[in-house]
């Protein structure tokens, strides 16, 4: 119909190559007719008919996954390895730190550095985040059932012997080390060995009660 928005499509470039083929023998209106395309999108394509011949078959667009700024990407490619072959964690944000730092000093005005870019970087230099995988603690089916009867429990035990609310506390120990080494750091792909660097405190630890009242005081 006319006027009707055709949705957004994408197509390989096996397939537009093949249009970009008839195109040639019938002419871009009548192609753009036959696959039902519009024909500014085959004039398009045949112009770029030269980089889409170099390009795998069933990619869609022309990106080459080049860096825009080759010399920074080096330059941080070799501070994540100095990073790692010392054993230190190394994180996208440090990363993205890192990279705004050398862009000042190489005075590149036109740098962002923000997550997509840093997700690219790490997947041209085939580096990825490696995480250690643990398991949480599996709470009873009759959790809910649990909770209620405790906090009935304390209603009464407030009211037959008289305490306040600011008297009942909520308190948990949490157990803390002196050194708490990076659960995920940044790597190469495929590494079979990731060590992390520590001050060898990871072991000694201390405990820290955390406390909070009925009335909102916190100990």
């Amino acid at each position: 119909m006319p006027g009707l928005k055709r949705p957004r499509q994408s197509f390989t470039f096996e397939y537009k190559l093949r249009v970009i083929a008839r195109a040639d023998e019938i002419g871009n209106r009548a192609a753009a007719r036959e696959f039902e395309i519009d024909e500014s999108m085959i004039r398009y394509w045949r112009k770029k008919k030269a980089v889409m011949m170099k390009m795998p078959k069933r990619q869609r667009t022309c990106r080459t996954g080049k860096a825009k700024f080759p010399a920074l990407e080096r330059t941080l490619k070799e501070w994540v390895i100095s990073q790692r072959e010392k054993s230190r964690a190394v994180t996208t944000v440090m990363i993205c730190f890192k990279a705004k730092e050398l862009a000042k000093q190489m005075n590149v005005a036109e740098f962002v550095g923000g997550p997509s870019w840093c997700s690219r970087f790490m997947r041209r230099n085939r580096l990825s985040v490696r995480a250690r995988t643990t398991v949480g603690q599996k709470l009873p089916d009759d959790w809910e059932e649990k909770v209620v009867n405790f906090r009935e429990f304390v209603s009464r035990r407030k009211e037959e012997l008289g305490i306040q609310a600011d008297r009942v506390f909520n308190m948990d120990e949490v157990p803390m080390s002196f050194d708490a080494p990076h659960s995920r750091t940044v790597d190469s792909t495929g590494a079979e060995s990731v060590p992390v660097s520590t001050t060898g405190h990871e072991k000694t630890g201390f405990t820290v009660a955390l406390a909070c009242s009925e009335s909102g005081k916190k100990l």
